[in-house]
């Protein structure tokens, strides 16, 4: 069955407190295996201890916003308050033998804290990054620049002032939380693109680009296309171009 590998932030969010973790000091494992750590003996030894004493733990990666791409587990997280007076906390401390470096008994193993406040943070430029792109179900005015979804509910926009595109997943995501009938749809059910002046011809026309990657259509029918232009007033000469990059 797949592992559910949540990130630092989500899971300090999701316990409502700062997150007591464990992983490897600086240069004790070969940083391009994200899981060696996790593997190595020190690691087992200290699932051990807290299978003993009742105490959860899990796997966690890094920060979501850390620009990393790992397929891994890179930490052990232990479900317990990070306050020092805590009776579990103090035998996990005595365990570990820790300093106020975040050493332990093992040369290979550091014990850490995550802050809730840095979670806080990152969920709030989250939200601001995508608050720049609030979806639209109206049917624009004129033709302009912007990023596209066709959905299950329709067609939705947002008109963009240059046509550099922000995260579509993210643009996807908000749709969501603004319409809950498209919570039950994945990204691969919709098809997104972006619609710009077709600067090969001085800007006299437009092209739209279409998105395939990650989502389960082939090809984009030619009767969407159709809509896809009518609906954004564009005319018939607008070229239809694949692009997962844009």
């Amino acid at each position: 069955m797949p592992m559910l590998i949540e990130y630092l932030d989500s899971l300090a969010l999701r316990l409502g407190r700062s997150v007591l973790f464990l992983g490897q000091m600086p240069g004790t494992h070969d940083e391009s295996d994200f899981d060696h750590w996790i593997r190595s003996s020190s690691a087992k030894q200290i699932v051990r201890w807290l299978d003993a004493e009742g105490i959860g733990h899990g796997v966690c990666g890094t920060t979501s916003n850390s620009g990393w791409i790992e397929g891994g587990p890179k930490y052990l997280y232990v479900d317990i308050p990070f306050e020092i007076e805590d009776p579990q906390y103090r035998r996990l401390s005595d365990f570990l033998q820790d300093d106020p470096e975040g050493k332990t008994r093992w040369p290979d193993t550091g014990f850490y804290v995550y802050p809730l406040e840095d979670a806080r943070k990152i969920e709030q430029e989250r939200r601001e990054e995508m608050l720049r792109y609030v979806p639209s179900r109206e049917r624009p005015s004129a033709a302009a620049t912007c990023m596209w979804l066709d959905t299950p509910i329709g067609v939705l926009h947002h008109e963009l002032k240059s046509d550099r595109v922000g995260d579509r997943r993210m643009f996807w995501a908000l749709a969501q939380e603004m319409w809950p009938e498209l919570a039950p749809f994945e990204y691969r059910d919709v098809m997104s693109g972006l619609i710009v002046p077709n600067w090969k011809s001085d800007g006299q026309g437009w092209v739209v680009y279409y998105d395939l990657y990650g989502s389960k259509f082939s090809d984009y029918p030619e009767e969407k296309k159709r809509m896809i232009r009518e609906w954004f007033h564009l005319p018939a000469g607008t070229i239809f171009e694949l692009g997962g990059d844009w």
